[in-house]
């Protein structure tokens, strides 16, 4: 229950009544107004530094109440003046202008609160968006993966035999007849055995993408891995710029596999630069792996074709079998590494490798690679120019 009204009570204005009090202590006169959300006069006894700052004995207390709710108490003054009547309605209507712009600051600060937890709620649900459709990638193209190697291996040792015959009737002809065989035969017959090389080693490359070999893991110079598949550039209108910093850590993997990588990836970017150009090598520790950037200044990638780089037997060359960047994201799953791309067309090609350091977790076995997608990165970032343009020379 609301306190009872002091010594002197009076109705100012046909307004809200005012209660005339001595001062019990602040204390005691802000809970009055709290209790009854009335204002009223009252007079100092002392005790407080804030009233006793204001320069008057007899103050008028004031809620701030715009709705049913008291935000607070106002304590108002004449400079020493005796309050009047009707002055507390007014101030009043002032104190609760102000509840009401204090109420209008809550609620742009609770609507500010809500949408930042909206945005954070909807970047969640995005992230989780993208995790879904990243899996949901992967487990299409495992399988895919998993239908190639099962024809692969179906059909491999048969397709084999077969060529292994004919290639040893073409041996059989040149050794009978070749002195005798005109020039059209030969060079059918070599035609026939380039042929019969090139179906077997897309054979060999189906087999390894679709089960890939035991990984010899050790600790490589990235440097001398490179330098062992630069054989494939040997174009002398081709410039090679080596940009591999000093103590460059060592990268994990396996010899032969981190090879093919390279070897795949610069002959890409010889083929892409038919009448010469720069072929640019970076590398810098990123993290607990290692980058390499492989950028070409040749035709570049159509951005229709960059989503479909990777797929296996998506070429556009006349004679390519796009197998080999397949291969390539294939080795680098299995050592839990990945590969990007980023090209204009027109300008060049740059594609960015990360390896895990020696220091790193060794990689999974291949059963486990195979299985489990997730630690692979199939990360395509493209930046294509105008159409028209001739198309990157792709595997």
């Amino acid at each position: 229950p609301a306190p009872p009204p002091g010594p002197a009570t009076r109705r100012q204005g046909g307004g809200s009544p005012s209660y005339q009090a001595k001062d019990a202590g602040t204390d005691a006169v802000l809970q009055r107004c709290l209790s009854t959300g009335q204002a009223f006069y009252t007079e100092w006894a002392g005790g407080n530094n804030v009233i006793e700052r204001l320069g008057s004995r007899r103050y008028g207390v004031v809620p701030i109440k715009p709705r049913d709710e008291i935000l607070g108490v106002l304590l108002v003054d004449r400079h020493g003046a005796v309050g009047q009547d009707g002055e507390l309605e007014l101030v009043s209507v002032f104190a609760n202008l102000a509840g009401f712009a204090m109420l209008n600051v809550a609620m742009v600060q609770r609507l500010e609160d809500h949408n930042q937890e909206l945005e954070r709620t909807v970047g969640e649900l995005q992230h989780a968006y993208d995790e879904v459709q990243g899996a949901q990638t992967q487990l299409i193209r495992a399988e895919k993966m998993a239908g190639i190697g099962q024809v692969a291996a179906g059909v491999a040792h048969e397709i084999k035999n077969r060529f292994n015959v004919i290639n040893m009737a073409g041996y059989y002809l040149k050794m009978k007849l070749g002195d005798t065989l005109e020039p059209t035969m030969l060079k059918t017959l070599a035609r026939m055995e380039s042929e019969i090389d090139r179906g077997s080693k897309m054979i060999t490359d189906l087999l390894q993408m679709a089960k890939p070999s035991d990984l010899h893991v050790e600790a490589l110079d990235i440097g001398t891995v490179m330098d062992e598949a630069m054989t494939v550039v040997g174009k002398p209108t081709i410039r090679v710029e080596r940009r591999l910093p000093e103590g460059l850590p060592q990268v994990l993997g396996d010899r032969s596999q981190v090879q093919q990588v390279f070897l795949n990836l610069f002959l890409n970017a010889v083929q892409a630069m038919p009448n010469g150009g720069r072929l640019i090598i970076s590398a810098w520790a990123d993290g607990d792996q290692v980058a390499i950037e492989v950028e070409d200044t040749g035709v570049g990638i159509p951005t229709t074709h960059i989503e479909q780089l990777f797929n296996p037997f998506f070429t556009t060359k006349r004679d390519g079998t796009g197998l080999g960047l397949g291969i390539t994201q294939v080795i680098l799953e299995q050592h839990k590494g990945s590969i990007a791309v980023r090209s204009v067309v027109g300008e060049g090609t740059t594609f960015t490798v990360h390896l895990p350091q020696a220091t790193s977790v060794p990689p999974a076995p291949p059963a486990a690679a195979a299985a489990d997608d997730r630690h692979g990165s199939h990360r395509i970032n493209a930046t294509a120019g105008p159409q028209g343009h001739p198309a990157h020379s792709e595997p």
